[in-house]
């Protein structure tokens, strides 16, 4: 199966067209419909944090009622989606992915009903090319949003590897991206843990978990808190972040099965210059800005 004819990627397709058709059933003009739909699939939080929609601003008063009363129905829905996002996780994290909160939550919906027959490729190409469609424009707004101090402090390299990613160089890319990780963690706990240090990674990440509520598993019927979501996205997001520094011996090279920083580090891995390496580095570290602003905020 290619694709474009997959599952998952048609039910991406469709996302624009299903929002389109709510609109129209209350008489919005096309124009504000394109505005809202814009928002509702790209806003960051559109799994995670609903107090981030920044939807436009009107002048037709008209409306205001029934995109109040519409937008109000929608949002109470999102609570149900709680047992899904969290069961969508746990599957991802056995392919190598993890929840990417601008993916929209049709995406999470398709990915456990699917999951008996989802591969690790056809996760990876659903995420990859959604990300980079219309020119990057979805990269470009996940960057735009990274306001935590210790990543403000890298905006120029970032936006460097934005647009050697666009010129499809992503032998630039990876090596900028891939050692920040390391960088944001060992500064953030530096400056939330008293100046704490250490030349080894291990125990500067073992006191970045200890910050965290964290769950294995999750219910799959039960009703759940978001916080409950949100441990279980911790559980796998840390351990995702721990698996980039996995060990590799340089003595005896092989090509890592995943994004390895130390197979990047040592020169071994020759074939890590792929759009596939570089989007998924962009979207490691919007991961990574998401669990350290739960500390900031």
């Amino acid at each position: 199966m290619s694709e474009e004819e997959s599952p998952i990627f048609q039910a991406l397709k469709a996302v624009d067209m299903s929002q389109f058709k709510v609109l129209d059933s209350f008489g919005v003009p096309e124009t504000i419909r394109k505005d809202i739909t814009t928002s509702l699939n790209n806003y960051s939080g559109s799994v995670l944090d609903l107090s981030k929609i920044e939807l436009p601003t009107f002048d037709f008063s008209s409306f205001t009622k029934s995109l109040s009363e519409t937008f109000e129905s929608i949002f109470s829905q999102f609570e149900r989606f709680n047992p899904t996002i969290a069961q969508a996780a746990i599957i991802l994290a056995q392919h190598k992915w993890w929840i990417v909160p601008s993916m929209p939550i049709i995406f999470y919906q398709r990915i456990v009903e699917l999951e008996r027959e989802l591969t690790t490729e056809s996760v990876t190409n659903s995420i990859v090319k959604y990300m980079n469609k219309n020119r990057q424009e979805n990269l470009e707004r996940i960057v735009d949003k990274w306001k935590a101090n210790v990543f403000q402090r890298r905006t120029e390299i970032f936006q460097q590897a934005l647009w050697a990613h666009a010129r499809k160089k992503y032998a630039i890319t990876v090596p900028a991206l891939i050692v920040q990780v390391e960088g944001i963690i060992r500064e953030f706990v530096s400056l939330t843990d008293s100046g704490y240090t250490s030349w080894r990674l291990e125990p500067i990440m073992n006191r970045l978990k200890q910050k965290f509520y964290q769950l294995e598993r999750a219910d799959r019927e039960e009703k759940m808190k978001f916080e409950d979501v949100e441990a279980v996205m911790n559980y796998h997001n840390l351990r995702t972040l721990e698996k980039l520094f996995s060990a590799y011996d340089p003595r005896t090279p092989t090509e890592p099965n995943d994004v390895n920083r130390h197979a990047v580090s040592h020169g071994l891995w020759l074939s890590y210059s792929t759009n596939e390496t570089s989007t998924k580095l962009f979207l490691l570290l919007d991961m990574l800005h998401l669990i350290l602003e739960q500390l900031e905020s």
